[in-house]
């Protein structure tokens, strides 16, 4: 299950779904960067790891249309949106958004985690 909010209240503000099993919910990235050297090897930088670098590709097959318009208001109303799910509470937004047939598929991208 997944719940998809927005930052303010709003009576229509709150959405409750299942995610399929297809959904990538959980993915670890670090921030890595490689580059060339002189002498033919390579380098590695390391940053470490964010929960901001994280991104949802998240796919709801049992929507209702009116569950789909609460999302499209929710999406063309609010810049960032919370998610809540197994991985904890993030803020963000969501991009390409595709509902003209089922499943339903978005990109949730982080901007920072709520929750532990």
């Amino acid at each position: 299950m997944i719940g998809i909010s927005t930052p303010l209240y709003d009576i229509d503000g709150f959405l409750v779904v299942k995610e399929k099993k297809t959904s990538i919910i959980s993915t670890l990235t670090r921030r890595v960067s490689k580059a060339a050297t002189l002498d033919g090897g390579s380098a590695l930088a390391d940053f470490g790891f964010s929960d901001s670098d994280a991104n949802f590709q998240i796919v709801i097959k049992n929507i209702t249309e009116s569950q789909v318009n609460i999302l499209k208001a929710m999406i063309k109303t609010y810049p960032t949106l919370r998610l809540s799910c197994s991985e904890g509470a993030f803020s963000g937004a969501i991009i390409n958004f595709s509902a003209d047939t089922l499943p339903v598929k978005f990109t949730f991208l982080t901007k920072e985690k709520l929750s532990a």
